[in-house]
C-alpha cells in the first residue's frame, strides 16, 4: 500500500518535490499539472500523467535531474521514487490515487 500526498495549492505545486527525499512507498500527485521539471533535484523519479479521469496518458521511468518532462492533455501528475514503475502494477497505482483524491474530495 503507497503512501498518497497531494499537491494541490499554488505553493504546493511549485515546490513539489524540491528538497524532499521520496520514500518508495510514497507517491505524491500535483494536481492541475501537465509538466514537471527536476531542476534541483537530486535524484531520479519516475512520473505518470493522467487525464481528469486518471486514464493514464504518458509515463517515464527514471528521470534524471535538470529535466523537463510534459504532457498536453495531462490534468494531474504522480512523481515517484524512481524505480517504483517497474516493480508495481501502475494502473493499480493509479487507482490507488484516483481512490484517495475523490475520498478527500480534492478539486
Amino acid at each position: 500500500m503507497m503512501t498518497i500526498d497531494f499537491a494541490n495549492t499554488f505553493y504546493q505545486r511549485f515546490k513539489g518535490l524540491l528538497g524532499q527525499k521520496l520514500s518508495p512507498n510514497t507517491i505524491l500527485c500535483i494536481t492541475k499539472c501537465s509538466s514537471i521539471h527536476t531542476l534541483g533535484m537530486k535524484e531520479a523519479i519516475d512520473l505518470i500523467f493522467v487525464d481528469g479521469n486518471f486514464k493514464i496518458l504518458k509515463s517515464y521511468a527514471h528521470v534524471k535531474p535538470r529535466r523537463i518532462r510534459l504532457c498536453w492533455h495531462a490534468r494531474h501528475c504522480l512523481e515517484m521514487q524512481a524505480g517504483v514503475l517497474t516493480q508495481a502494477n501502475t494502473l493499480d497505482l493509479v487507482q490507488q490515487v484516483q481512490a484517495e483524491y475523490i475520498e478527500r474530495g480534492i478539486k
